[in-house]
């Protein structure tokens, strides 16, 4: 590789230092590790050149300044002096593919023999020490993994057994150690399980050791990628290929589009315009349209436009282009958290649209629009279909009169059941429930509710809060909750968690629940029709320095002297429960009528 010397500016000197060569204030004097230049390995420009710039504010923006000028003096290329001190600083020479030294070096291994790192199953044996380092990251992991992303023993020490054998031709010289080297790929291979995108987009070579459910999991058979680009027209070079974005154009897309958001060619799919038609079965979970003529063709159906590969190398387009991109990827976070309908809800809810425009009555305007977007397949966020699961438990008593379930029936199909039918009918609450609960086990170790203090019992120690109020909007979500998830919540987190803290600083030994209840209905009737969502009468009560209204969640809880101490002073105003589980958010428009009695 070419050098180029380098002699410091006049008032610094080089250093030599572990973390790379950097410049130091004062004239040289000579002393360990100081010279008056420095031979740099040159980078050279290249074609990914929109991607270099220095750091952010900072000493690291300092000190790249400060290289930048000095090799700019010395050649009087701004390319190569921007590419060379956005490679050098802050940074010592940490090749990911340097060799070990000749001593550390092993070829095969008696105790495990090849091939037994080629599964997760492979009897693979470790050092005590090393499979505890194993089982204590799996169990970290686990801890709060959706079931699907659990990590397992054995695939780990396959992980770790490939990372101690690539040490030997390839790992970075600060890695001291083989172990060191391994236990990073095991760590590599975590958060690819869990997030679902390597740290490192090129990290592909234990793909094969994911769940087949995985995205990235090598083992799964290849779907429809979930974002789509779309050209305009393919090049000669495309044609002849049979691949669109070829060449250097497509070492561009693939460097400067995809690297810095962590996609491969292997996550995206591309096509051009005249290949739109023949994708009209593709449920693509964002469309990028790459270029103007694309974006023109596609207008609204485009939910991103980024600058085609070819036009980046103009200034303007380089600016944008990194803005475009955060874009871009808050759009894919936010598809990743959304769910695509299956094909019998879409059915249903078409179903349900239609006997409504046929018989004139069923669902109101918010379960119209969402049958409009249910049947047209576009995917709906995790909120909506917790709505929709919380729509169906609400509703489901509905279905029992014979108007809704029986064709013979006089007033077939029913208002009930031409509802249930927008939002997905019978496959809706089988869909809904799944993902319901897949999001509340993710959840419900995460969630802390802050409850504030109402009133307290001099005499027992005992404070009072209101957890949950069914007619208040404003609580640290933002949500209303309903009458029925508010019980369930209390019953649930009674029967299971427990868990107070105090000013969320976790389990507190110093509280004790000793007593819990949900305010009184005025009738049963008001209760069962809070339950339903339907029209009710409900008490509207004072309640300490707060007001609480029937059907919310109150929690009495004792405290040490020294908490008590802590209330007394003014120094503790709120206490906080954990494992609540997830909200149910709810428009304005889903909320019921209610007739409010104020008590005293």
């Amino acid at each position: 590789m070419a050098t180029v010397k380098v002699k410091a500016p006049d008032g610094f000197h080089w250093m030599n230092t572990k973390g790379g060569p950097i410049l130091m204030e004062g004239d040289y004097q000579p002393h360990d590790g100081a010279s008056e230049a420095f031979e740099f390995e040159v980078v050279e420009s290249h074609e990914g050149l929109e991607l270099i710039e220095k750091p952010g504010p900072g000493k690291r923006s300092k000190e790249w300044d400060r290289i930048f000028e000095a090799i700019l003096e010395s050649t009087g290329n701004r390319d190569l002096a921007a590419a060379t001190a956005t490679a050098r600083v802050g940074k010592a020479k940490d090749d990911p593919k340097t060799p070990a030294k000749p001593s550390e070096r092993r070829s095969g291994s008696t105790r495990n023999p090849e091939g037994s790192a080629s599964g997760g199953r492979g009897g693979i044996k470790l050092s005590e020490a090393n499979i505890k380092t194993l089982e204590n990251l799996r169990d970290e992991h686990n801890e709060d993994a959706p079931k699907d992303r659990r990590a397992d023993l054995g695939a780990l020490k396959a992980v770790f057994r490939r990372g101690a054998g690539a040490f030997s031709t390839s790992h970075r010289p600060s890695v001291s150690s083989r172990d060191q080297w391994a236990v990073a790929r095991v760590k590599a291979f975590l958060k690819l399980l869990r997030s679902g995108r390597p740290s490192n987009p090129k990290y592909t070579t234990d793909n094969d050791l994911l769940p087949a459910s995985h995205p990235r999991s090598s083992k799964a058979e290849k779907s429809a990628s979930s974002v789509l680009f779309v050209i305009s027209t393919p090049t000669p070079l495309d044609k002849a290929r049979g691949a669109h974005l070829c060449g250097t154009t497509g070492v561009t897309f693939a460097k400067s589009y995809l690297e810095p958001i962590g996609l491969t060619r292997d996550d995206v799919d591309v096509i051009s315009l005249d290949e739109l038609k023949a994708a009209a079965t593709r449920s693509p979970s964002v469309v990028v349209a790459l270029g103007k003529a694309a974006k023109q063709v596609l207008g609204s159906a485009a939910d991103c436009h980024l600058p085609h590969p070819q036009a980046i190398r103009k200034a303007a387009h380089r600016e944008n282009l990194g803005r475009r991109l955060q874009e871009l990827d808050a759009l894919i976070i936010k598809a990743e958290d959304s769910y695509q309908p299956p094909k019998g809800v879409q059915e249903a809810a078409a179903r349900g649209l239609k006997l409504r425009q046929e018989h004139g009555r069923g669902g109101t305007e918010v379960g119209v629009a969402r049958a409009r977007d249910l049947s047209n397949g576009r995917r709906v966020s995790r909120d909506t279909v917790m709505r929709m699961a919380s729509f169906f438990e609400r509703h489901a008593g509905d279905l029992k009169a014979p108007k809704n379930k029986d064709p013979g029936a006089p007033g077939y199909p029913g208002a009930g059941l031409v509802a249930h039918l927008l939002w997905g009918g019978d496959p809706g609450v089988t869909w809904s429930a799944r993902i319901k609960a897949q999001i509340q086990r993710e959840e419900a170790s995460k969630s802390k509710q802050p409850v504030a203090i109402s009133k307290a019992d001099d005499a027992k120690r005992v404070v009072y809060g209101v957890v949950l109020d069914p007619y208040l909007v404003g609580d640290a979500h933002n949500d209303w909750v309903s009458a029925q998830e508010i019980e369930e919540a209390a019953h649930g987190w009674m029967a299971g968690s427990r868990v107070i803290g105090l000013e969320h600083n976790g389990e507190e030994k110093g509280a004790t629940v000793v007593e819990s209840w949900l305010h009184p209905y005025p009738t049963t009737e008001d209760y069962r029709a809070a339950i339903k969502g339907e029209p009710h009468q409900a008490y509207r009560s004072k309640f300490g320095d707060d007001v609480v209204h029937s059907g919310s969640w109150i929690l009495g809880v004792k405290l040490s002297p020294e908490r008590w101490a802590d209330v007394q002073e003014g120094k503790l105003n709120a206490f906080s429960i954990g494992g609540t589980g997830t909200r149910e958010p709810m428009s304005e428009a889903e909320r019921p009528e209610v007739d409010f009695i104020d008590q005293g």
